[in-house]
């Protein structure tokens, strides 16, 4: 499979080809900018998944507030090994992206594990002895 690049040093005005997009995060309005076709097409080849796209955060559209991200209201990360193997054995052999590797990445404050990839986006709570996170 062919590679694809993408600048992780950059200014907005740098990106040219990228068209700017609208969200809202916890009801404040943020701007980011799509990493472009090529990689569009990368991605959905690689995850073999349609139309996905590639979003970098934009310094602009934020109101002030360089805090706020795409990142959710809440302040945990759940992250689903059985979802995170899914993606490894899509990632290119000769990479260096272990499944460990890809888990750190992510971030997660919570790492579950035995379940199914992916079955953590319908879950609505997640029970911890008797504390609900929802």
């Amino acid at each position: 499979m062919p590679s694809v690049e993408v600048l992780l040093d950059y200014t907005d005005e740098e990106i040219i080809e990228g068209e700017m997009c609208r969200s809202r995060v916890c009801g404040h309005r943020v701007e980011g900018i799509d990493c472009g076709t090529e990689v569009s097409e990368w991605l959905s080849l690689a995850l073999g998944k349609p139309n996905l796209k590639l979003i970098r955060q934009s310094s602009r559209g934020l109101g002030g507030n360089a805090e706020l991200s795409f990142s959710s209201q809440a302040q945990y990360l759940l992250v689903n090994r059985a979802s995170v193997e899914w993606l490894v054995e899509r990632i290119p052999e000769d990479s260096d992206c272990d499944k460990e590797t890809v888990i750190d990445r992510f971030r997660g404050n919570m790492v579950i594990d035995g379940g199914v990839a992916f079955e953590e986006e319908r879950w609505t709570r997640v029970h911890i002895g008797d504390v609900a996170f929802e």
